[in-house]
């Protein structure tokens, strides 16, 4: 967010899935009761370090509400994560939930708030993987990748095409990879979803850096792997890498659509949402 934005809120929801009830709580990494080996993941703070935690602490720049409670068996419970936008800077809150009698769990918090005229896209991640495609497919479905515009300001954006054209000149002259919006731009605190177009020609894996640069700021390189596969295999949810199966937006035909491209639907001729997935009894 920006200085005098309203704040940003979370939510994280707590299952106790077992059959006893559980006692919790989130202890902050300068409490003199806990134990510092805990904390040796995430580095051993300088005083400077500590003393800004002290202050988000004081101020609640970061702040996680509850910070104890207990669950019932089978029992949900909320904790409300809340990020002020008063001061410019980056902010760090690393806490540590803690079972009682059971593990323990590291969550690092960290927010960036922005100057009121910044201009800044964020990347949610730097390695895209697109869903796997057969060889041989016609017309593949169009594939997305996300923009986020974090600044009041609208953003223009520029896809550098040479990675593609290289890709291209490597395989005969075949589009494997092509983007369909290269430019265009992103409206102030919204997303823009770049239109990628994935038609393999081999069983292999296809792997290009794409510069992103958003005109008159900087320059981001991401990363897109997808997966050409034979149309005889048992489907396209084997074809993923093993640590992709567990990525629903990786799943072949998922598409999740924000609320703000559902208002803007009124000219399709219906649309499907759904707010939980029911996969009955699993081991």
């Amino acid at each position: 967010g920006v200085v005098g934005a309203p704040p940003t809120v979370m939510h994280i929801e707590f299952c106790n899935s077992g059959e006893l009830p559980v006692d919790w709580r989130m202890i902050l990494r300068t409490e003199q009761e806990v134990d510092m080996e805990n904390w040796f993941d995430l580095g051993h703070p300088t005083t400077a370090e500590d003393e800004k935690q002290q202050w988000i602490t004081q101020h609640k720049v970061l702040d996680a509400w509850p910070r104890k409670g207990s669950l019932a068996p089978g029992e949900r419970g909320l904790v409300t994560l809340t990020y002020t936008h008063d001061t410019q800077g980056e902010h760090k809150l690393p806490l540590l939930l803690e079972v009682e009698g059971g593990k323990r769990l590291h969550i690092a918090l960290k927010g960036l708030t922005l100057a009121g005229d910044a201009q800044l896209l964020h990347f949610a991640e730097d390695s895209h993987h697109l869903a796997p495609v057969p060889i041989g497919e016609e017309c593949p479905p169009v594939q997305s990748y996300e923009l986020r515009n974090v600044g009041p300001a609208e953003l223009s954006y520029i896809v550098d095409m040479s990675p593609m054209e290289h890709l291209r000149t490597a395989n005969y002259g075949f589009k494997v990879l092509d983007c369909l919006n290269p430019q265009g731009t992103v409206p102030p605190f919204g997303v823009t979803h770049l239109k990628w177009r994935f038609q393999p020609i081999e069983v292999m894996s296809y792997q290009v850096d794409v510069p992103i640069t958003t005109v008159g700021g900087t320059t981001n390189v991401v990363t897109f792997v997808g997966r050409g596969f034979h149309p005889e295999e048992e489907g396209a949810f084997k074809a993923l890498p093993e640590e992709e199966r567990g990525r629903p937006s990786a799943w072949p035909g998922y598409s999740h659509q924000s609320s703000s491209d559902l208002a803007a639907a009124t000219t399709r001729p219906f649309v499907l949402t759904c707010a939980g997935l029911p996969l009955g009894a699993l081991p």
